[in-house]
């Protein structure tokens, strides 16, 4: 979750315009694309550095924290969208289970070697 706020962080440093990123977050739906971006940046960082414990913990809590943004935006009750947003993040994490990462050691569910 630390790395995905610093996500954030980046994001907002390499914004033109950070005031008006930061107050964009109050029109509907922005949160998602800033959410989204944030999370993204912390998976491949994860992925970069061969973090591959991590990340695995990272497609468990992201997912559902995401499914209550999109809620939030959509005006609805969080709890309804935080029960799917866990079963996306079970399906994420089974696939990336099943991922072969070549750069980092990991083949098929075998675990990996550290470099």
């Amino acid at each position: 979750i630390s790395l995905h706020e610093a996500g954030h962080a980046k994001d907002f440093s390499l914004s033109k315009y950070p005031t008006t990123m930061a107050l964009s977050r109050i029109l509907p739906f922005m949160s998602l694309y800033q959410e989204g971006t944030a999370s993204e940046d912390a998976i491949v960082y994860l992925r970069k550095n061969c973090l591959i414990e991590e990340e695995e913990k990272a497609y468990r809590q992201l997912p559902p924290a995401y499914s209550t943004y999109l809620a939030s935006s959509a005006g609805s009750n969080v709890i309804f969208f935080a029960i799917p947003g866990h079963m996306v993040s079970i399906d994420l994490r089974d696939k990336f289970k099943k991922t072969e990462i070549p750069e980092c050691g990991k083949i098929f569910g075998k675990g990996y070697k550290k470099k």
